[in-house]
């Protein structure tokens, strides 16, 4: 397992992965497979500021606590 602090998705890697992401406040946490890390990133901010996000814990988890998404661990990748 690799841990990348991301202050912003602009500087994920381009990669296949299982990844973990952690917000910074309440503790919560998403974990997701992508084949384009970056891609995925991008989208959640973009459907979290335009509040279309599908997933539910997610977009509760931000409207509460904000968007402090820290910590993201890369479980398994290329």
């Amino acid at each position: 397992m690799c841990i990348l602090q991301l202050v912003d998705y602009k500087t994920a890697p381009k990669l296949s992965c299982v990844c973990k992401l952690t917000h910074e406040v309440s503790g919560r946490f998403y974990i997701g497979r992508t084949v384009n890390l970056r891609d995925r990133l991008r989208k959640h901010w973009q459907e979290l500021l335009s509040d279309a996000h599908k997933n539910p814990k997610i977009t509760r988890t931000y409207k509460k606590y904000g968007g402090n998404f820290v910590g993201l661990a890369i479980v398994t990748g290329k």
